[in-house]
């Protein structure tokens, strides 16, 4: 009789279990590859962007300017009560050098995407800028062919933002690499998702002090 009623209790929690699955499951299921900072780095650097400004001029058939070969800094783990997630990563620029710093993410992220596209790249994101922020993409996808940039309709502010960016051609999205401004089209994201390099998120959004938190991010596929 014992066993009888063992039996029907683990049902019972087996059953409700599965319902907060099939509750949670959709987004579990769309991300594709994601990044939680709980203590760790999860491979993410930070890198500048002075050589992806000539490997632009190169795209437009441009004079290459100098390359200035990326300066990279180590981000750094934290815990903060008021995280989505418990914890992040962070970056600070403390003068300006004429490079922005962006977070870079690490391998897992790269190779074919495909997927994602109609998808959503969401992050958690802070940020605290000392003097009005540059004119800088927020996001950065890149393949060996094509970059594309993401401008939001607005910059971060200094609490805690969950940024859901459309994986898709539309507002926001150009291809600099055709010129200044120029939307990014379909055949664009088919050639960067479809053979994924490196994803940037912005940490620089001035030529003073900066301090920009990752708290998550997602690379998540079209919900069914």
């Amino acid at each position: 009789m014992r066993n009888i009623r063992t039996f029907f209790a683990v049902i019972a929690i087996a059953n409700i279990c599965a319902s907060q699955l099939c509750a949670q499951s959709p987004a579990i299921n769309q991300t594709l590859v994601g990044s939680i900072f709980k203590g760790g780095t999860d491979g993410w650097k930070g890198e500048t962007d002075g050589a992806l400004v000539a490997e632009i001029a190169k795209l437009r058939g441009q004079i290459t300017p100098p390359k200035t070969k990326a300066r990279e800094q180590p981000v750094k783990p934290d815990r903060d009560a008021s995280s989505p997630t418990g914890g992040f990563i962070t970056l600070k620029a403390l003068r300006g050098d004429g490079q922005t710093l962006y977070f870079s993410s690490p391998n897992k992220y790269g190779g074919d995407r495909t997927e994602a596209y109609g998808g959503s790249l969401v992050v958690q994101f802070r940020q605290v800028t000392t003097r009005r922020a540059a004119n800088r993409p927020f996001v950065v996808l890149a393949s060996k062919q094509t970059i594309l940039f993401y401008f939001p309709g607005k910059i971060p502010g200094g609490v805690w933002e969950r940024i859901e960016v459309p994986l898709k051609e539309g507002a926001g999205w150009v291809n600099p690499g055709k010129g200044d401004g120029v939307p990014a089209t379909k055949a664009d994201f088919d050639s960067v998702l479809g053979a994924l390099s490196y994803l940037w998120i912005r940490a620089e959004f001035s030529a003073g002090e900066d301090r920009a938190d990752l708290a998550e991010v997602r690379l998540n596929k079209p919900a069914p």
